[in-house]
């Protein structure tokens, strides 16, 4: 942060009861690595991922890998996810 500049005050977001979350997954940063992960840690992250999305009411309804590499030649997937009903939190 620059001298002197306050730090951002985020208002929360509202969400429609029937809201579609699509959320890239990157493993690099799922895992605090500084390079692509190996094939073999990718679900960990995936999971992660996961784990977290589910954890903010969300239900997710699938994931697949993303045709478009990352930085490095990372691989990353896209996660789809449907609104909770407050009923089910």
């Amino acid at each position: 942060m620059a001298k002197g500049s306050r730090p951002l005050s985020l208002k929360p977001l509202a969400f429609a009861d029937d809201a579609l979350l699509i959320a890239l997954v990157k493993p690099m940063f799922e895992l605090g690595l500084d390079a692509p992960p190996p094939d073999s840690m990718l679900h960990l992250a995936l999971v992660r991922a996961v784990n977290a999305i589910d954890a903010l009411a969300w239900c997710v309804t699938g994931a697949i890998r993303s045709p478009i590499t990352g930085h490095r030649g990372a691989k990353e997937f896209f996660v789809l996810a449907t609104r909770r009903s407050r009923n089910h939190r």
